[in-house]
């Protein structure tokens, strides 16, 4: 197998292919910079020992250790132990090909097909994540479909979890869905349920959207904090008993929550409730509301938090590159994230709540080169924080899940 590493400051050019391996596209580029041909061989060779040792680099401690340390001991699956990362390959199957025709037929959101086709390069699905020196293990559909047989599975979040059960049903060899719509009996809360049932592996899939959720008004001096003035992404019906049950009645419930509650100040900002302050509470807010929800499902439910992907600078990006905290841009309030992130390690160790933490934010985070808004030239769109849909990241997903969650369930 021949891969590519990707760790490097060097982009790809647009008139240069990708080669099989670092060091003869190293060559390339150092030829097309004008460098005598003697001293290529030489340059390029201390390049690539550079590149290998920055692929190993940790670049920056996500967590405190003693958090980390502890939640490895209990729950806490870590896809990336420090030593992983991204690599090109054109020999490494892709999970699946991308059809733009089976994205109509089985889309959730029609964009996410429109941006794959209009804005996404071919070869995203190239990209193998290495772990340990090896490809890391792809989900097995013919397995999971054994495992998860007379399950239902529900993916609460956003639209990164959106993008995920999407992943899955095209992993899975699905090409055509009629998605089953619930909406909420509270018109004001938004929180859309779309299901599939697979007849048979009797296997129901659903996505149900969660934007930001609270349990009480908050009060400071003369400062006021109405999560309910939000409006759309409200989705604060949920913590109702009746979608509780709902929810635990699914046997196994992947729970993933960040990218609407960063920029919660800005959809709250008035003379009553500023954004300086609402960001300054928003931990508060975000512990409170994921303890009431985390609390009432784990009970009743196998239930899986996931740590994944915020947005990222990826305008210009062709590449992967390492991932550092101090990286993540303001916008949308995405540099935020790290405080949740670190709220929802915090609570699910105080609590000692029945839950499987899966932490992908390392290889996630990397994948700058697999956003619509990604590349050279630049595009009329401005998305860094979805995946382009014909890309192996979202699958990375899914991978995580069946090597680190899956075959510790139900095994009497």
């Amino acid at each position: 197998m021949k891969l590519l590493s990707f760790a490097s400051p060097l982009s790809k050019s647009p008139d240069v292919q990708i080669s099989s391996s670092p060091s003869k596209r190293i060559g390339v580029l150092l030829q097309k910079c004008g460098i005598k041909t003697v001293a290529v061989g030489f340059l390029t060779l201390a390049i690539v020992r550079i590149l290998q040792n920055l692929e190993n680099l940790d670049t920056q401690q996500l967590n405190s250790n003693s958090t980390i340390k502890t939640l490895q001991n209990n729950n806490l699956s870590l896809a990336d132990d420090g030593d992983g990362y991204w690599m090109y390959s054109d020999e490494y199957p892709p999970p699946y090909t991308y059809s733009q025709q089976v994205c109509e037929d089985t889309y959730l959101n029609r964009g996410d097909c429109v941006k794959a086709a209009k804005y996404c390069p071919s070869d995203l699905m190239n990209w193998v994540y290495v772990k340990a020196g090896k490809p890391y293990p792809r989900l097995n559909a013919t397995g999971f479909l054994h495992k998860m047989k007379n399950k239902r599975i529900m993916f609460l979040g956003c639209s990164l979890m959106r993008q995920q059960i999407l992943a899955l049903m095209w992993t899975l060899g699905y090409d055509s869905i009629a998605w089953n719509e619930t909406e909420p009996e509270d018109e004001e809360c938004t929180t859309r349920r779309r299901c599939f049932t697979d007849e048979k592996h009797n296997i129901t899939f659903c996505h149900q959207f969660m934007g930001t959720i609270s349990t009480k008004v908050y009060y400071e001096g003369n400062y006021t904090l109405d999560h309910s003035l939000r409006g759309r992404g409200d989705s604060s019906c949920l913590l109702e008993d009746s979608n509780i049950a709902v929810i635990s009645s699914f046997d196994l419930v992947f729970v993933q929550s960040v990218a609407w509650w960063t920029n919660l100040g800005t959809h709250l900002d008035s003379p009553t409730s500023p954004k300086e302050w609402v960001d300054k509470l928003l931990p508060m807010v975000y512990y409170d509301a994921m303890k009431e929800l985390l609390t009432k499902i784990s009970g009743q439910t196998e239930t899986v938090f996931v740590l994944g992907q915020i947005g990222v600078d990826c305008k210009e990006k062709t590449l992967p590159e390492p991932f550092s905290i101090d990286r993540i841009p303001p916008d949308h309030g995405w540099d935020s994230a790290p405080k949740l992130w670190d709220t929802s390690l915090h609570l699910l160790l105080e609590e000692r709540l029945n839950i499987k933490v899966v932490d992908a934010r390392k290889p996630l985070m990397q994948s700058v080169h697999s956003h619509p808004a990604s590349g050279f030239v630049q595009p009329d769109t401005n998305d860094c924080l979805h995946f382009c849909m014909n890309s192996a990241s979202v699958n990375l997903y899914l991978d995580i899940y069946w090597n680190e969650v899956i075959p510790q369930l139900w095994v009497n």
